[in-house]
């Protein structure tokens, strides 16, 4: 008798996906492989069993958006669709000159649409939108809040804009 006692280790990944009642999106392949025992007991561990647990809530909320993304094909073909937009935008007007001039001569547009936005979307990906980097926000930022809406010379305060 032949055992084998060479013991498989499953990715992390995997029970997290096991976990979060995602075992469906996984691969057909991956899933014939997994025993239904180990499966089972997944499904059954508690959300504070490994150390930096406290990441699980936000990958739980990651997956949930994953699920109900992949739940609707609609919803997928409108992402696809609306990055694909979004990186031709970037290929046409990346070699216009004088486009980041543009965008750099309408920062308080672009700081109020992030602010605003940024509830929803994340800023990175808000900054990949207009092509600058993160310092380059914030440098906006800096001088949309500092910017004085009378006269440099008129000795009032500079006003801070709260209305994102």
């Amino acid at each position: 008798m032949g055992h084998n006692l060479s013991r498989i280790s499953w990715d992390t990944n995997v029970k997290h996906y096991i976990r979060n009642g995602l075992y469906d999106n996984l691969p057909n392949a991956l899933k014939a492989k997994i025993p239904k025992t180990n499966k089972h007991r997944w499904e059954l561990e508690e959300d504070n069993k490994y150390i930096g647990c406290e990441i699980a809530s936000f990958i739980k909320e990651e997956l949930e958006l994953i699920k109900r993304i992949g739940a609707s094909s609609n919803s997928k073909k409108v992402m696809e669709a609306y990055f694909k937009l979004s990186d031709t935008y970037h290929e046409i007007t990346g070699s216009i000159e004088g486009v980041m001039k543009q965008v750099a001569l309408q920062k308080e547009k672009i700081v109020n649409a992030i602010e605003i936005a940024k509830e929803f979307v994340p800023i990175e990906s808000a900054l990949k939108v207009f092509n600058i980097s993160r310092a380059t926000y914030h440098n906006y930022k800096t001088l949309v809040i500092n910017k004085c809406d009378t006269s440099h010379f008129c000795g009032a305060p500079s006003s801070i804009r709260t209305n994102y």
